[in-house]
């Protein structure tokens, strides 16, 4: 069973090459199961997601030392 998100909790989705920059407009491809469902919670919540370029992009499930720091909201 999950536990609430605290009010400033923010929803992150790693994405892997390509940088998202505030104020860009572009689509966003989400392929991972995980994502799509942190994506989707973000929305019901009606949260900004946390968007974070992963360093290694040959990790299939990237955790936080696989992400870089620095990401943007969308």
């Amino acid at each position: 069973m999950s536990r609430p998100l605290p009010e400033d909790a923010l929803i992150i989705v790693p994405v892997r090459n390509v940088v998202l920059f505030p104020g860009m407009v572009i689509p966003l491809m989400v392929g991972r199961e995980r994502s799509r469902a942190a994506a989707q919670e973000a929305a019901r919540l009606q949260r900004p997601l946390g968007v974070l370029l992963q360093s290694k992009t040959d990790v299939e499930e990237p955790g936080p030392d696989d992400l870089h720091w620095v990401g943007t909201t969308a």
